[in-house]
């Protein structure tokens, strides 16, 4: 028997909404060992400029990039997301030396 889809069941997405309200993760931020990117859209309307600061400051290795876009920078502002990849590979690379 095939699981009914979650989208067509009356009140799913409302649940799912909530469940990623009411997830509060802060308190692990500053446990982050790794290097992180947090690319923000300006115009987002659902999480303010004041928030993504707030973020990039909790993880310990972060860099902030602005996007002048909404809420979903990786499919308004591809070019802004990959550069901000790139430069967090550029910091785990070594850098390289021209071969004699």
């Amino acid at each position: 028997m095939t699981a009914p889809d979650p989208w067509t069941v009356p009140g799913a997405a409302v649940e799912v909404l909530e469940s990623q309200r009411d997830l509060d993760l802060t308190a692990a931020l500053r446990g982050v060992r790794c290097l992180a990117v947090v690319v923000h859209g300006v115009h987002d309307r659902a999480r303010s400029t004041a928030e993504a600061e707030e973020l990039a400051a909790l993880l310990p290795a972060a860099s902030l990039h602005w996007a002048d876009c909404g809420h979903t920078p990786v499919y308004e502002a591809p070019a802004v997301v990959a550069t901000a990849v790139r430069d967090v590979l550029a910091r785990l690379s070594p850098p390289t030396t021209p071969a004699r």
